[in-house]
């Protein structure tokens, strides 16, 4: 499959990683999950919220890139293993995106939630491609 038809894959797959991974986010936020569970384990609201959210987005990702958009590309052998390497990176990448982008957007209110979320999904989507492209399902 050429490259302009893993990419266009690639963005619907992650048009819908990312309402899952958003509904999940407001969910979590609106319900005030996301505030009890960071009381409970110690950490900030923002990065539980931000947590649960993308584990959704990366498993409705894992199952649609690897079966329709990297399909039949290498061997099957440790791809799970080499994605969810790559998922813990992007992870870490996405989640603290969004909190240095919620902090420097504090004042913008839900906008700033908003404006965190898309720079956060951005980048570790970008990061995703290329990884899945090159490494994951090589």
């Amino acid at each position: 499959m050429s490259l302009r038809q893993q990419a266009g894959r690639f963005l619907v797959v992650g048009i819908l990683a990312t309402i899952a991974d958003a509904s999940t986010l407001t969910a979590l936020w609106q319900t005030g999950l996301a505030v009890f569970v960071a009381d409970y384990v110690h950490l900030q609201p923002d990065v539980v919220a931000k947590s649960g959210a993308f584990v959704v987005g990366t498993t409705v990702a894992w199952h649609l890139n690897r079966v329709w958009t990297f399909a039949g590309a290498g061997a099957r052998a440790g791809q799970g293993w080499r994605f969810l390497a790559l998922y813990l990176a992007t992870f870490g990448l996405n989640v603290g995106m969004y909190h240095v982008a919620l902090a420097a957007l504090v004042g913008l209110g839900p906008l700033g939630h908003v404006a965190s979320f898309l720079a956060a999904t951005a980048t570790s989507t970008a990061a995703n491609f290329v990884g899945q492209r090159r490494w994951v399902f090589r």
